[in-house]
């Protein structure tokens, strides 16, 4: 088990943590949440900023964007947002973006919510992508939330 990553986590289930890129200095954690009232599959990603022009938080996102779009060609955007993310007693500016979908998902083709947070923790940049049926959208975003709380991205 992982201190900062538990199996059990505001309700999901942690799946797998992976570790990639050369080093292994990236890492993606996914949980799912299954119960009566919410099927929620979110991934935590945490990642190397890279050095240069056009490594600000802006730039990853609107590339963060354009890989959710280029893999989900009919996906309508429905919102994006900054949010403030508090961890440690430290405050993390973040940018927030909504698309809705028809996907498999649940072994059923449905409409989907899908949400991404990205913000920057150090030298790294630290993405949630989460996905559910479009009906469970408010429930998605407040369990996002309570999963980032739980979990120590700031490690």
């Amino acid at each position: 088990d992982s201190p900062n990553y538990p199996l059990l986590a505001a309700g999901f289930k942690r799946e797998k943590i992976l570790t990639y890129a050369p080093g292994m200095t990236n890492i993606s954690i996914s949980y799912n949440l299954r119960s009566t009232k919410a099927q929620i599959t979110a991934t935590i990603y945490r990642y190397k900023k890279k050095e240069g022009a056009g490594s600000n938080l802006s730039t990853q996102f609107k590339a963060e964007k354009k890989q959710i779009e280029r893999l989900h060609p009919g996906a309508k955007l429905l919102a994006e947002d900054s949010v403030t993310l508090v961890k440690n007693g430290h405050n993390y500016p973040a940018l927030k973006v909504s698309y809705r979908f028809i996907e498999a998902f649940m072994n059923r083709r449905q409409e989907i919510y899908s949400e991404l947070l990205l913000w920057r923790y150090e030298d790294n940049y630290i993405k949630l992508r989460s996905t559910c049926p479009f009906a469970q959208k408010k429930t998605a975003g407040r369990k996002n939330i309570e999963l980032l709380n739980t979990v120590n991205w700031a490690n």
